[in-house]
């Protein structure tokens, strides 16, 4: 295409990698969003707070053994022999939720959910006591016990999200330009991400965590597609794959931001910072040149390549601008565009984009529940939760820089097909490894490995996936 002969003249200089930096900054905080849920959603220990004072006949016996886990100074007064209770139960019912000073012990199951009122009846709890300080949407709606899952409804609220939004957004992006959906995804994001952190019911936070992730697919996948149609077909795959790295960095940076922010809703704030920086998008942000001819823009398209021509110190021939002009104006593409509807039935009808188009959603649908199934799970895995996380986002960094070298000299197929297989083969092995063998022999770690070694595995695969699907279509198909 003669857009892309104009890109290879141009080279790859300023303009090119100013789009690349400033889209990167979308995606650093798409990662923050999407994997938030990591340690916003975490489950600390806790206990029902009735068990301690319902039965008369064990309240000071369970008072004396689990004193030590309590706020003492705040609830009670263990030095009061008259009376060991320093507020009625009747005003401890009132409180929603209570906080445990304590980092060690060994709690016992039925305590945590129900409590018995007269040594026959058991009921179910509905105050508890929870075991540290860090505040999650589980200690602040009581997610526990039948309502623990509503954490896990969460999470699934928002691939919903990315759904929707990936199916909708890239139409309005064919339509109306990568530029202009990523910049208004990206406001539309900051703005539901700032609501999202003082929402007051759990209904609330999960409708804004739909729009959140909407939005966030349609930023992700416009600042992918625009990056990529700014650099020659020779050096897409460097920009393509590198990129994919600062997803990488958020993952490894929100165990930190965790730490530091231990309240959810200060962490929801500081992870939507990055998103102001997005503000200045529309000062300096170029559209895209493939986009521009494809839609009969030939008057700016021919300004932004001139343009880049001058920051990128290179000529662009006038002999190549008109033949890009009368090349646009034979293209069915920009004839086409009346109708996004039809372009979209375009895939189904032609036998080889309909092929592709099926293809590539399998692909992409288990590749994306495998990948998404061992990101949103590694505050489960053995060990601390934050280095957990942080390891998870460091084995993503060999996936893509191997993939920007890989993918060039070896093409996309096989290297995405070796990908997947270590992927399945490492995670397929862990069904057959126990923890612990009958002699005492702790596999744990090497379970933890091959996790890992999957990881990076399906992290190859999906980052070559973001690539093939960018090139095997007509531009204005292009996000479908």
């Amino acid at each position: 295409m003669l857009v892309d002969e104009a890109l290879t003249r141009l080279g790859t200089g300023f303009t090119q990698w100013i789009v690349f930096f400033s889209l990167c900054i979308p995606i650093l905080a798409a990662a923050w969003q999407i994997l938030a849920i990591i340690f916003i959603g975490i489950t600390p220990e806790f206990l029902c707070f009735q068990w301690f004072v319902t039965d008369t006949n064990k309240t000071n016996e369970r008072l004396v053994n689990y004193a030590e886990l309590f706020n003492i100074n705040k609830l009670y007064d263990i030095y009061n022999d008259s009376n060991i209770m320093s507020l009625s139960p009747e005003s401890l019912y009132e409180s929603s939720q209570l906080t445990l000073n304590s980092s060690t012990v060994s709690l016992e199951p039925a305590d945590q959910c129900l409590y018995i009122d007269d040594n026959t009846t058991y009921y179910r709890c509905n105050t508890w006591l929870y075991k540290y300080y860090e505040s999650s949407i589980v200690t602040e709606w009581n997610l526990v016990c039948e309502s623990s899952l509503l954490v896990h409804v969460s999470s699934s609220v928002v691939m919903a999200g990315c759904m929707v939004g990936s199916a909708l957004m890239p139409i309005v992006s064919d339509t109306f330009g990568r530029r202009l959906v990523v910049i208004a995804c990206s406001w539309a994001m900051l703005i539901s991400c700032i609501i999202n952190a003082f929402v007051d019911t759990y209904s609330s936070f999960v409708v804004m965590r739909f729009f959140v992730a909407t939005f966030q697919a349609g930023m992700f996948l416009s600042s992918y597609t625009l990056m990529c149609e700014w650099f020659p077909p020779k050096t897409r795959a460097i920009p393509g794959c590198a990129s994919l790295l600062f997803w990488a960095f958020g993952i490894m940076s929100l165990p930190g931001l965790a730490y530091l922010f231990p309240n959810w809703r200060w962490l929801m704030v500081v992870m939507s910072s990055p998103l102001l920086l997005t503000l200045l998008f529309p000062l300096y942000l170029p559209e895209s040149a493939h986009w521009l001819y494809a839609h009969g823009k030939v008057e700016e398209a021919e300004r932004i390549l001139l343009q880049t021509a001058r920051w990128n110190r290179v000529v662009l021939s006038k002999t190549l601008l008109s033949k890009l002009k009368r090349d646009c104006a034979e293209s069915q593409e920009a004839t086409d565009r009346k109708n996004t509807f039809t372009r979209i039935g375009q895939v189904f009808r032609l036998p080889t984009l309909r092929w592709y188009a099926l293809l590539m959603c399998l692909v992409w649908f288990l590749t994306s529940l495998v990948y998404f199934g061992i990101s949103l799970s590694t505050s489960v895995l053995v060990g601390n939760k934050y280095w957990n996380c942080f390891l998870s986002g460091l084995v993503e960094i060999p996936a893509y820089v191997g993939n920007v070298f890989l993918l060039k000299r070896f093409g996309r197929r096989i290297p995405t097909c070796l990908y997947q297989m270590l992927s399945a083969v490492s995670l397929l092995a862990i069904f057959f490894i126990p923890e612990t063998t009958e002699s005492g022999t702790n596999f744990t770690p090497l379970i933890v490995t091959l996790t890992m070694i999957g990881k990076l595995g399906v992290t190859a695969a999906l980052g070559a996936l973001h690539l093939i699907t960018a090139e095997i279509y007509p531009t204005v198909l292009r996000l479908r």
